[in-house]
C-alpha cells in the first residue's frame, strides 16, 4: 500500500490552481502524506504529478493520480471504489473541484441533483 501509515489526503481539482498549489505545499511539508491528486482528466493529472515529482524529488510524501469528475455519478462511484479498495480511508478531503455547469435534468437521488459542494463531502465520509 502506497500510503504506509501516511495521512491520506484527497484533493479534487488538484491538477491546476488552488488544488495544485495546496498539493505543492503538502509536498514541501516535513510531515509525510499520501496525496490523491483528483483530476477530471487522467492525462492532465499525470502531467501535474510528473511536474510535482520533478519539482520535489526528495519529498517523503507521495502522489497518486485518481480520476474524478464531480459532475459524473459514474466517475464519483469509480473513484470511491478505487480509494476504498486501495486505502480503505481518506483522512482529509479538500473539495476543490468545480464545475461550470450542472446537468439540466438530474434524476432524484443522483449526485448531479445535489449542490456541487456537497457530493464528495458526503460520499468520501463513507470511506
Amino acid at each position: 500500500m502506497a500510503s504506509d501509515g501516511k495521512k491520506i489526503v484527497l484533493i479534487t481539482g488538484a491538477n491546476t490552481g488552488i488544488g495544485y498549489e495546496t498539493l505543492r505545499a503538502l509536498l514541501q511539508s516535513s510531515r509525510e502524506y499520501h496525496v490523491l491528486l483528483g483530476s477530471r482528466s487522467l492525462e492532465k493529472g499525470n502531467d501535474a504529478a510528473a511536474a510535482l515529482k520533478k519539482e520535489f524529488p526528495d519529498s517523503k510524501s507521495t502522489v497518486e493520480v485518481i480520476q474524478v469528475d464531480i459532475s459524473s455519478d459514474e466517475s464519483i462511484n469509480a473513484a470511491f471504489e478505487k480509494v476504498k479498495n486501495a486505502h480503505g480511508r481518506v483522512d482529509c478531503l479538500l473539495n476543490n473541484a468545480g464545475t461550470s455547469r450542472l446537468k439540466a435534468v438530474a434524476s432524484p437521488g443522483s449526485w448531479a441533483s445535489t449542490p456541487v459542494t456537497i457530493p464528495l463531502q458526503l460520499f468520501w465520509l463513507q470511506v
